[in-house]
Parts: structure tokens; C-alpha cells; sequence
């Protein structure tokens, strides 16, 4: 096929315009290219049509003619004519078209389009090789005193790999290029041995933009078991620090820490960057994605120059995950590298080590705040029961009033947020602890997990697809905007994949908690509290009347109930709350029961404190648990009658048999379970 080079300017439209051929066959020529409406000057495309003869090769240039291009090499208008088939028409020839001229091959190795004013001394000198090498890679340049702009030489030296190539344009750099093209200056430099020195490139120089890696987020405990100072874990530690002495030097810098901190949640003066996390919303998912999309290439630019990362490392490194659902209590806590006070070498501090949290001193998880079964569990993916959560515009705070939170925003993800506790405990500080983006990856990991499981997908509807536009900074601070449409295959959009997207539940567990397709209907209220539940850290009890439904669902036999819901209305608290909740339903009388068969769900009431705002109107937070299972066995029993008892059992940090010792001033404070005040505990019926 025949080559063009991109000019400032140009879309691909009008470059299939221009050369007769359909767009559709233009990009499905050009793979390399995966947004069409983001092409770059000097990119140079295939297009599809006949192919030019193999041999010397010259870049059309603007007031270029055939007759001219023949004269100036010469070779006849016939010979010239017959060597470009892919010339439709000799009288129409556009500048950035790439031909072939006629005359001896050049030899095989790297390319360089002569610029003007170029001379093969110059050139030689350029790169360093002698005047007689050069001449004799080029054999189709019969006068060494004559070259033209445009023309394309081979310089010798190692060759680079083969792929999608570019033209180096005037102030370009390595690491301008790697950001323009999706690649670290490390790929570039492996697939371009020709380059000797990474900070002197040439214009002109066509370079090899390097086949995307395919980026693997491992689980840090597959990585620490092999050595908990695994050369990715000690890269992410080392790559904290950079962005931590970044913000040491200008608090303000996008690409530091304390700025990508306040992209999640800061009060000080917010834009379209910072205090943007999605909560409570359909959002929640893609948003994060894309948050941990860029922290991740910000990182793994800033290893880049590190002495002390491997080169390797620096080639593949991508976010690990913190897979902490397991029945092993060991799994439940930190990782050992986020333990320790300093690095390998003793003596350095740890930057992944951050005082305050829960489980600084070896405490586990509780094992029901990362079970999956309720999490995995909607066929729905929008929606009060759905996966994902609320139909919302832009929710921060849950300021719409469609918002609410989705099952695996509650539990694992809000659950560990409040159990891991000090900077994580809180929006506006969560991002500052590095466990953070461990965990948000892992919560990126599970969104797959759920899409790999039968009758599970994502929603079509254009209003999540790209009705909102959110606004982040790339690895070089410059500015961009995403939708969710572009960030919804992690392999072909993002370029990476996770070490294991398996279906964590059994296979008969996962059969039963499926959820009943969405009714038609509306929910009925049919029961709730009268008065606001205080939840301080103690285990309550609330009972409340239940009524017979007085909708469609009172003609049980013609309208059977599908769904049964239990909500958690206008949950408030001016601070954060420091503990869970495992929830429990029951007809009452007696000791309510604590059992699996009784057991709801795990409160968690990560952010109450944003939600509970004056300024935001839609104050309180919403939770929604599933209780179709209870619903049918209390109906089986007879004792679904006129009044249900609803549980609240606080859950602690699970602390281990030999605790770490810490010295006082880093020595954690036990939990605060502060007060959660539950507007209403209510009921509904589908």
C-alpha cells in the first residue's frame, strides 16, 4: 500500500478525500490509530490502493509537479509515472504523499527525510556516521553534492523495530511523542536502537511509535509472594515520592500528589479538575476508571528516570490490585510493603506507610466488608438495585436527587474505605494514602468480574455513554476531556488487562443471588420507622409496622411480588463514621436473629459527611439492600405480618494475635464509630 504523512491540518476524512479512497478503508488500514479524530503532523498512514514500487522514496512537497519530481531526479515522467500506480491521476498529487522515484534501493536501516538546506555531510555528522557510509547506503543518490528536500535516506545504524511510523517535527522530544502516541520514552527507545542518546532526536527522523504494550494490573499478593519489595510494588513506592516532592515544589503541580488527591475531593477552591469524584451514581464506575487511568500513566512517567527502577519494570509497570476478598485473614490486610516504616534499604521512609489507619498495626478486614455475593449480584445495571447505581447528571455528593449507591459502591468499596480509616476514611483525603488506587483498582477489576458473568451488561443509554464530560491532566499536565464511551473496554480503549477477572462465587451461590429481572412497576412503600435511628456504635434494633400492600400488588395472584427492598433514608453525620454495619431482618419477638438466613447486607458510610452538607439540598445519604430472599422465606414461615425488626450490628477491624508495635506518635487511635442518625428504615414492594 502507499504512504502519506500527516500535516498539520489534516483529518483523515479529508485525507481519504483527497485520495479517492473511503474513510472506512482509510482506518481499517491504520489499526495504529484508535480514535480517527486525534491523528498528529508527521504521522505517517497507510492508504489502502496499489502499492508504489519498491526503491527510493520521496516526500511530495507543496508546488510539487511529476514533470518537476521526474526533472529533479532524473527520470522520465513515464518511468516516474509507471513506478506510482497508486497515482490515479498525474496531474493531482498533494503534498505528504510518499512515492517511489525510480533508481537503485537505498539500503535497509533508518530513515531520514532531507529537510532544507540538508547536505549528506551535514547529515552524516548529525548522526554520527562517516561521509562514505552514508554514500553507500544511498546508491540511488547518483551525485552527493545534490539532494533535495523530501527525499528519504537511510542512515546507517541498528534498525528499528518494525510498526507505525512518524516523522520527528520541529521541537519534538521523546517524551512529547510517547505522550502523543500512548508510550513511555522507554518503549520508544526499545523499538528505536538507532537513537543513542533519548534527548537528541532530529527533524526528519522517521521513528518507529512502538506497538502499545499490553499492560498487565497483577494482584500485589500474586506480586508479594514472590518478595513483598517486588521490583512493580517498589517502582509504585518510589513513583509516590516523586509526585510527593512535586507537590513540595508547587502545591499546585497537576501531575504531584497533593493535586491528584484534590482531582478525588479537596474545599480549596474546586474546578473542573478537582473535587470531581462520582459518587452514588452510575458514574461511580467510569469515572474512577478514568481517575486511575491517568494517576497510573503519571506514575509510570515518573519512574522513567529513576536509577534504581529496572529497566524492565520501567517498560511494563502498571497499577497492581488489592484483591483482599478472601477467607484468609491474611489476605484482609495490608499488603507487607504498605507495613513497613521504610524502604529495602532501611533507612529511607516508606512513602506507601501512612499513620492513622486501622490496620497499621497487622488488623485484618472483616470478612463480611469484602464479601462479593451482594456486590455481583444485580442483572440491572442502573438503577436503586441496579449494579452501578442511580440515573444521575454529574454527582459528586449525591446532589442529584436520582442518586444512589450501587451494591459494590457500598460493599467492598465503601465498606474498606471506613475499615482501612484515616486518610481514607474521607473523600477529601482518601487519594492521599497509596492504598487508595490499590483499592479503586481492584474496584475497576470487579466492574470486569461483573461483566463476565451470564446476562451481565453495561447500559446503552446514551445519557451515561457521553452525557457527561469530565476533565482530567495527562502524565505531562496537559489537559483533556473523557466520556464514559471511550473508557469502557480496558484492552482495546485503555491498553491493559487484569491478572485474574474469574468469578470469585461459587457456581451455586451464583445462581441463587441472582437478581429477579427488573418489575414493571413502581415500588410500594409498605412499611417504615417513625422516627430517626441513632447508630453510635452499639448494636440497635428498630421494629416498625408492615402493611398489606394497597396497589397492583394487593391482587398477590395476579401481580406476585418480584422484588422486596429495604432503604436507609437521609443517613446524616458531620463527621466521618468510623465503623460498619452488618444488617439484619427479622419478624420480631424475641432475640432477633444474627444468622445468614436473617443477615442483609454491611452498612458502610463512606463520604456521609459530603452528603451531609448545607449546601448540598438532596442532603443525607440513600442505601438500598436487596431483601427479595428474606421477603419469600418470612412469607413461607407466615411470619411476614404487621411488623418487621431491622438490626444494626457495629463491626470492628479484626486485630491479629501478635500486633505490630508501633512507637506512641505512630501508633493508630482505636475506631470511632461517631453517630450515624438513619432518617427513616423503610420498606418497599415490587
Amino acid at each position: 500500500m502507499a504512504e502519506y504523512i500527516i500535516h498539520s491540518g489534516d483529518t483523515l476524512s479529508a485525507i481519504a478525500h483527497r485520495l479517492g479512497v473511503s474513510l472506512a478503508g482509510l482506518e481499517a488500514a491504520n489499526p495504529q490509530i484508535t480514535d480517527p479524530n486525534r491523528i498528529f503532523p508527521g504521522q505517517i498512514v497507510t492508504v489502502p490502493g496499489s502499492a508504489p514500487a519498491t526503491g527510493p522514496r520521496y516526500v511530495v512537497h507543496a508546488g510539487d509537479t511529476l514533470s518537476a519530481i521526474a526533472n529533479r531526479f532524473g527520470v522520465s515522467l513515464g518511468a516516474l509515472k509507471s513506478a506510482n500506480p497508486q497515482i490515479a491521476n498525474p496531474n493531482q498529487i498533494f503534498p505528504g504523499q510518499v512515492i517511489a522515484v525510480p533508481g537503485s534501493p537505498p539500503a535497509a536501516g533508518p530513515q531520514y527525510v532531507v529537510q532544507p538546506g540538508d547536505t549528506l555531510t551535514a547529515i552524516s555528522t548529525r548522526f554520527g556516521v562517516g561521509l562514505a557510509a552514508l554514500e553507500a547506503a544511498n546508491p540511488q543518490i547518483t551525485d552527493p553534492n545534490r539532494i533535495f528536500p523530501g527525499q528519504i535516506v537511510t542512515v546507517p545504524g541498528s534498525a528499528p523495530a518494525a510498526g507505525p511510523q512518524y516523522v520527528v517535527q520541529h521541537g519534538d522530544t521523546l517524551t512529547a511523542i510517547g505522550t502523543r502516541f500512548a508510550a513511555t520514552v522507554a518503549e520508544l527507545e526499545a523499538a528505536n536502537p538507532q537513537i543513542t542518546n533519548a534527548n537528541q532526536i532530529f527533524t526528519g527522523q522517521i521513528v518507529t511509535i512502538a506497538t502499545a504494550i499490553s499492560y498487565v494490573r497483577h494482584n500485589i499478593w500474586t506480586l508479594d509472594d514472590i518478595d513483598h519489595w517486588h521490583p512493580t510494588i517498589y517502582a509504585y513506592a518510589r513513583g509516590v515520592q516523586v509526585l510527593i516532592d512535586r507537590t513540595k515544589a508547587n502545591q499546585m503541580d497537576p501531575i504531584g500528589w497533593q493535586y491528584q488527591s484534590d482531582i478525588h475531593g479537596t474545599t480549596v477552591n474546586p474546578d473542573n479538575f478537582r473535587n470531581q469524584c462520582q459518587h452514588f451514581c452510575w458514574f461511580f464506575l467510569p469515572w474512577h476508571r478514568m481517575y486511575l487511568e491517568w494517576f497510573e500513566r503519571i506514575i509510570r512517567a515518573a519512574i522513567q528516570d529513576l536509577d534504581d527502577v529496572d529497566d524492565a519494570t520501567k517498560l511494563t509497570w502498571a497499577l497492581p490490585y488489592w484483591n483482599y476478598s478472601s477467607d484468609d485473614a491474611a489476605r484482609r490486610r495490608l499488603p507487607k510493603a504498605f507495613l513497613d516504616l521504610t524502604l529495602p534499604d532501611g533507612v529511607t521512609p516508606n512513602p506507601l506507610w501512612v499513620a492513622g489507619r486501622n490496620l497499621n498495626d497487622g488488623s485484618a478486614l472483616p470478612q463480611a466488608d469484602v464479601d462479593l455475593t451482594a456486590a455481583l449480584a444485580p442483572t440491572d445495571f442502573a438503577g436503586t438495585n441496579g449494579f452501578a447505581g442511580g440515573r444521575t447528571g454529574f454527582s459528586h455528593a449525591g446532589e442529584d436527587p436520582g442518586s444512589a449507591m450501587g451494591p459494590l459502591e457500598g460493599t467492598p468499596h465503601g465498606a474498606v474505605h471506613v475499615d482501612v480509616g484515616g486518610l481514607m476514611g474521607s473523600f477529601n483525603t482518601a487519594a492521599l494514602d497509596p492504598i487508595f488506587w490499590l483499592h479503586h483498582a481492584n474496584i475497576d477489576r470487579l466492574w470486569e468480574v461483573w461483566r463476565g458473568m451470564p446476562g451481565h451488561v453495561n447500559t446503552n443509554e446514551s445519557a451515561w455513554l457521553s452525557g457527561v464530560t469530565f476533565h482530567f491532566h495527562d502524565e505531562n499536565a496537559a489537559t483533556l476531556t473523557e466520556t464514559v464511551q471511550e473508557v469502557l473496554d480496558t484492552a482495546a480503549q485503555l491498553n491493559y488487562s487484569y491478572e485474574d477477572t474469574s468469578t470469585p462465587v461459587p457456581a451455586p451461590v451464583e445462581a441463587d443471588m441472582a437478581f429477579p429481572p427488573a418489575p414493571q412497576g413502581p415500588p410500594e412503600l409498605v412499611g417504615a420507622s417513625q422516627n430517626a435511628v441513632a447508630l453510635t456504635g452499639e448494636s440497635t434494633t428498630v421494629t416498625f409496622d408492615i402493611a398489606a400492600p394497597a396497589g397492583p400488588l394487593a391482587a398477590p395472584a395476579a401481580n406476585p411480588v418480584s422484588r422486596a427492598s429495604l432503604r436507609l433514608e437521609d443517613v446524616t453525620s458531620a463527621a466521618p463514621v468510623g465503623v460498619t454495619y452488618r444488617v439484619y431482618l427479622d419478624a420480631p419477638g424475641g432475640v432477633p436473629a444474627l444468622d445468614d438466613a436473617h443477615y442483609v447486607g454491611v452498612a458502610a458510610f463512606f463520604g456521609i459527611e459530603q452528603t451531609t452538607a448545607p449546601d448540598n439540598e438532596h442532603g443525607g445519604m440513600r442505601l438500598a439492600f436487596d431483601i427479595t430472599r428474606q421477603y419469600r422465606q418470612l412469607t413461607a414461615e407466615g411470619r411476614w405480618n404487621d411488623q418487621l425488626s431491622v438490626t444494626f450490628v457495629p463491626q470492628r477491624v479484626e486485630p491479629p494475635a501478635t500486633p505490630i508495635e508501633l512507637p506512641g506518635e505512630l501508633a493508630s487511635a482505636p475506631q470511632q464509630p461517631g453517630t450515624a442518625r438513619v432518617g427513616r428504615v423503610s420498606v418497599f414492594l415490587q
